[in-house]
């Protein structure tokens, strides 16, 4: 099978094993519906991921994206790098239900890696967390179109009345009940943090789970704001809350970078009040979320391969259509016609184009040197549309592509 073969068949592969969904959900629920493990003796969380996304975790870009979350509280009005308060319409997540890990079979099973810059290195103790992809029986999947699951993702879990929501779904209200007795004064920046603590570690109802397959530190960032955490790289990696600093986000390399003179704690809790705007925290967003159809067996380790390439494959194209000029762009696309051709073909000369390049930096010119090298060439007049002008004023670099072709099959 050919490069090109291979490809279409993944993005077959791949469009069987899902169905789409556009959800609505507000930031808040996007913990709760996250894989996670509690380590009951710090209080804090251990935050996990599908092998589903082709990037990274970086620390620094992770925390810029915090700022933004936060209303850009740690960057100057002024700065010409000032993020928009949007969150985009291309996060994509797959959709998981996890049951009892005893009854599974292996090939149902995804081994995720930690939400974490470190993960999978010498720092990351404490292993990986083995949950199942699919129900065993495909009539489970209809919680995601019941009216409770729907109301679930558009709750503001930063709210009274969002967080006893909360823990009536996923069937803890009595726990919930005693720990408000007790804790009556807490915040509810830290009344957010230890239900999510009561769900991960009481919770019968945890079987949905999602990862971002595209939009990765968006995903890692919404969590960090509202854990008010940032990454630690002690014994676990674990997620404690208000551990996030100002400090942290002063080393995060925010452009413009100024202090508020307010911890990020005290900025969410603006934010809650009304005090501080921050768009982002209180707006809902779009995700596509894509439910496995089962059509495909329980092929799981196949179906996160594939996923991740088409994740790789997305952020190849956004990093084309962002950086690159349309001569690079030509050249790259010329590239993969060649990697992609049959290996039996490709050293056929009569069927490859031949192409002969040459570069020709352009210089800046006069108006004189101009008309002569026109009148000199026979070129057509432009002057009309502006041309002399353009040309006598523009000194940057040309590109001039000379392409013979010969017959392509």
């Amino acid at each position: 099978m050919s490069p090109k073969e291979e490809l279409n068949s993944e993005k077959s592969f791949f469009d069987e094993a899902f169905t789409r969904e556009n959800w609505s959900v507000h930031p808040s629920i996007i913990a709760f519906l996250t894989a996670m493990k509690v380590d009951k003796t710090k209080q804090a969380l251990q935050i996990y991921v599908a092998p589903a996304n082709h990037n990274r975790l970086a620390e620094a870009y992770t925390l810029q994206i915090v700022n933004t979350l936060l209303g850009n509280a740690y960057q100057s009005k002024h700065d010409q790098t000032v993020h928009n308060q949007d969150l985009g319409l291309d996060a994509c997540v797959i959709v998981g239900y996890n049951t009892n890990y005893e009854t599974q079979r292996k090939d149902n099973m995804v081994e995720m890696k930690k939400m974490h810059p470190a993960a999978t290195t010498i720092q990351d103790q404490g292993g990986s967390l083995c949950v199942s992809f699919m129900p065993d029986d495909k009539s489970k999947y209809a919680v995601l179109k019941d009216k409770t699951f729907k109301e679930l993702l558009t709750t503001n879990a930063m709210t009274d009345q969002g967080q006893d929501e909360v823990a009536k779904f996923y069937k803890i209200i009595d726990e919930w009940k005693k720990y408000n007795d007790e804790n009556s004064e807490a915040s509810l920046v830290r009344k957010y943090f230890d239900l999510l603590v009561l769900v991960k570690s009481k919770s019968s109802n945890d079987k949905i789970w999602i990862t971002f397959w595209e939009g990765l530190h968006r995903h890692a960032a919404i969590i960090l704001t509202h854990l008010l955490s940032g990454f630690s790289y002690k014994k676990g990696l674990l997620f404690e809350h208000n551990s996030l600093t100002t400090e942290t986000m002063k080393k995060a390399g925010i452009h413009g970078f100024t202090d508020p003179n307010k911890t990020p704690s005290q900025i969410m809790e603006k934010i809650i009040s009304g005090k501080r705007k921050a768009p982002l925290l209180s707006n809902l967003f779009s995700i596509t979320a894509y439910i496995p159809t089962m059509k495909q067996g329980h092929n799981v380790a196949t179906i996160m391969r594939v996923t991740t390439r088409q994740s790789e494959l997305i952020s190849k194209n956004k990093r084309a259509l962002a950086v690159r000029s349309l001569s690079t762009n030509l050249a790259a696309w010329l590239a993969e016609c060649e990697t992609i051709s049959s290996p039996f073909k490709k050293e056929t000369k009569e069927r490859r184009p031949c192409i002969d390049i040459m570069f020709k930096v352009q210089t800046e010119t006069t108006i004189k040197k101009y008309t002569g090298m026109k009148e000199k060439s026979k070129w057509s007049d432009d002057e009309k549309f502006g041309g002399t002008q353009l040309y006598s004023q523009m000194s940057v670099g040309l590109n001039i592509y000379q392409t013979h072709s010969r017959r392509r099959s």
